[in-house]
């Protein structure tokens, strides 16, 4: 019976000390695929200036709306319209910063994706920065139709 309750004891502990350390970033997550969901239909859409409306103060300071909107304006050019992604990889940090990898298919080309998002000083999510893998650094680059 000792046994048993030690045995009881330690797991509970362990789930216990478990679930601090390791917390559940699930709905963050879940908020930063929401806003790479929304970032793909508003790219389809062509509303770029909401894009880059939502994006982190800082990304506007790296950024320039002028030399976003052309960046975007020459993605839809060459990849085209949005189709499907699927997520690879995902990475809460700090339950701050939120990293997101995708396999994107577009009407020409699928390649490798990654937005990272950020709680800024209002507490609001946004897009820090914005990776498209053109060059297949980080997988494949598939040439469509």
């Amino acid at each position: 019976m000792t046994t048993l309750f030690t045995v009881v004891v330690a797991f509970i502990s362990f789930r216990y000390i478990f679930s601090v350390i390791f917390k559940n970033d699930e709905p963050l997550r879940k908020e930063a695929e929401n806003k790479v969901s929304l970032f793909q239909y508003l790219y389809n859409s062509q509303h770029l200036d909401k894009i880059y409306n939502e994006s982190c103060d800082d990304f506007q300071q790296a950024t320039p709306r002028d030399e976003f909107l052309s960046i975007m304006n020459g993605k839809m050019d060459v990849f085209g319209e949005f189709e499907h992604s699927t997520l690879l990889y995902s990475n809460v940090i700090n339950s701050k910063k939120i990293i997101l990898s995708y396999r994107t298919t577009y009407k020409h080309y699928s390649l490798i994706e990654e937005f990272i998002y950020n709680y800024n000083d209002k507490k609001d999510l946004c897009l820090q920065s914005f990776y498209i893998d053109d060059s297949g650094k980080r997988g494949n680059v598939i040439k469509l139709k």
